[in-house]
């Protein structure tokens, strides 16, 4: 059944309880806002919105290669969910250092490493020329189960409705990811489900249980030279997917580990896979 209440405006939350649990978190933000241009989303934004918004921008920031593409950038993520977590992968799309930049910034850090007195060392925030320029990027989210209910009778495509109406070039489809058929140059999946157990927890069918079908075919929509980054949520699962990996002949760039107070989640496991000019779809 698809079900909608309508339009989903969800009020300003206040943040100052999470900021007195975690003091941590102020400068985090500050810092965070600035170099992603958040533009005060602290003063805009539910609880949920912002608290995954900003642990998916870490996790990002920790986790992806040092540069991206350069001026453009098409991101696929799947199993978006409610898709509260929009604003941090678009606004690291968006500000992430491309290798050019990445280039520039390490050049100036070797120009000024002689200077007694660099700008910034006594807290002010960078200038703006040193800020990333802006990609143009079109991110896409996909979720195969967009309609269940909350408490408030808003559905799950309800919220992620709102979340992206505020970002140009930002959309979510309510769909199967094996009848999609566009391109990316980055592609994210939070906690795939790659056991019964999962996807029993979840409320779906076992007829969605396919992980290596899924990972086929998410791999053939990655660009030559694209990204993956894969988040598991325990070391078995992460054991699973690297395994699968394997089994399919699919090269890990790179296995780290998240925590973060943002959320309080259990620790992450995150998988970067980087699809080789040399590999077919």
């Amino acid at each position: 059944m698809q079900w909608s209440r309508g339009e989903y405006a969800p009020a300003n939350e206040d943040k100052a309880e999470l900021f007195h649990e975690h003091p941590e978190l102020i400068s985090e933000y500050a810092r965070l806002e600035k170099k992603f241009r958040l533009d005060k989303f602290r003063d805009n934004s539910s609880l949920m919105e912002f608290r995954e918004s900003m642990y998916v921008l870490s996790l990002l920031e920790q986790a992806f290669p040092a540069s991206l593409p350069g001026k453009s950038l098409r991101a696929l993520d799947i199993g978006s969910k409610n898709f509260a977590y929009v604003r941090g992968l678009y606004h690291f799309f968006q500000y992430a250092p491309s290798a050019r930049q990445d280039r520039t910034e390490k050049e100036n850090i070797r120009k000024n490493a002689c200077k007694i007195e660099t700008e910034g060392e006594d807290g002010t925030e960078p200038a703006a020329s040193d800020l990333a320029a802006p990609r143009s990027i079109f991110l896409t989210g996909i979720e195969i189960d967009p309609f269940p209910v909350y408490a408030d009778t808003y559905s799950r495509s309800d919220y992620a409705r709102y979340h992206v109406k505020r970002l140009s070039n930002c959309r979510y489809i309510a769909g199967d990811l094996m009848e999609h058929h566009e391109r990316y140059d980055v592609i994210t999946w939070f906690l795939p489900f790659l056991t019964e157990d999962a996807i029993r927890e979840w409320g779906l069918p076992s007829r969605f249980l396919r992980p290596e079908e899924l990972m086929k075919h998410a791999f053939e929509l990655m660009e030559p030279g694209g990204i993956m980054l894969v988040v598991n949520q325990e070391e078995d699962e992460r054991d699973i997917q690297h395994a699968l990996l394997k089994k399919m002949q699919i090269s890990i760039m790179s296995s780290t580990m998240f925590k973060s107070d943002w959320y309080p989640f259990l620790p992450r496991f995150v998988t970067i896979i980087i699809k080789s000019f040399l590999q077919r779809s």
